[in-house]
């Protein structure tokens, strides 16, 4: 887990979007590692959008209210 959460650090476009979708989750559902969790699987999916950084944050809020 430490691992994944240190590899935010290397993608800094991704790091708010990450943020912003941790707090969403964990605010939805009150459960921290079901968040982390969703967080975490979202950053890959969004990392293949890395080029668009814009379409990375926008895919990581709409993987929250599916």
């Amino acid at each position: 887990k430490t691992a994944a959460y240190k590899a935010v650090n290397t993608v800094p476009s991704l790091y708010m979007g990450l943020l912003s979708t941790m707090m969403e989750c964990y605010r939805m559902n009150n459960d921290l590692e079901k968040a982390m969790q969703t967080a975490l699987s979202l950053m890959d999916i969004a990392k293949a959008l890395d080029d668009d950084a814009e379409t990375g944050r926008a895919y990581m809020f709409m993987g929250i209210i599916t």
